[in-house]
């Protein structure tokens, strides 16, 4: 029990510093074109953005 209970504090901690880090750290994947977002979010790929 006494386990669980140290991996539960662990995953937390680990949780909230990886939130703070994601939010200042910015986006992932970089940045995008306009030209290459407007093509991907055409009707032909709504089912890929929306899955």
């Amino acid at each position: 029990m006494r386990k669980g209970a140290i991996l539960a504090g662990a995953g937390a901690i680990a949780f909230g510093v990886l939130t703070v880090v994601g939010t200042f750290g910015g986006t992932p994947g970089g940045s995008y074109d306009e030209s290459t977002v407007i093509e991907y979010v055409k009707s032909s790929h709504f089912l890929t953005v929306v899955a």
